[in-house]
């Protein structure tokens, strides 16, 4: 009895896993596709080209502020 509960379980997990992984890959290429550049749609219409430049050179370090709550 317990090997097939462990069954289900282990089967159960490495079809959310599968799932996890195709869904952000198809949420990550739909945002691909998007017309537009990010930085602005993320900074706004008013954004300055300066502001919009800075923030698509470093997407990462604006990414974990964003995060953070900074």
């Amino acid at each position: 009895m317990n090997h097939r509960i462990l069954s289900l379980v282990m089967s159960r997990l490495l079809i959310a896993l599968i799932t996890l992984v195709i869904v952000s890959f198809a949420v990550f290429f739909a945002t691909m596709m998007l017309p537009g550049d990010t930085a602005t749609i993320l900074l706004g219409q008013a954004a300055t080209p300066e502001a919009v430049a800075g923030s698509s050179e470093r997407p990462c370090i604006w990414t974990s502020r964003r995060l953070s709550g900074s």
